[in-house]
């Protein structure tokens, strides 16, 4: 994963995809979380970015 802290900051470098459909978006929350959710994720090292949402999409949603 790509992620550094600068002091008391720390950078995640992550994507998140919009999916529409019938004029719906798709948003998801994690057990615990008390927020939304676009799909998506953090970036692997050396990926670049549609190949890092089309990963977290498969593993999230089981789409291809």
């Amino acid at each position: 994963m790509i992620s550094y802290k600068e002091e008391q900051n720390k950078f995640n470098f992550r994507v998140g995809a919009i999916i529409k459909k019938e004029n719906k978006v798709l948003i998801h929350r994690l057990k615990n979380f008390d927020f939304w959710l676009l799909p998506g994720g953090r970036v692997e090292m050396l990926e670049d970015t549609k190949k890092a949402i089309l990963r977290e999409l498969n593993e999230e949603l089981g789409l291809k």
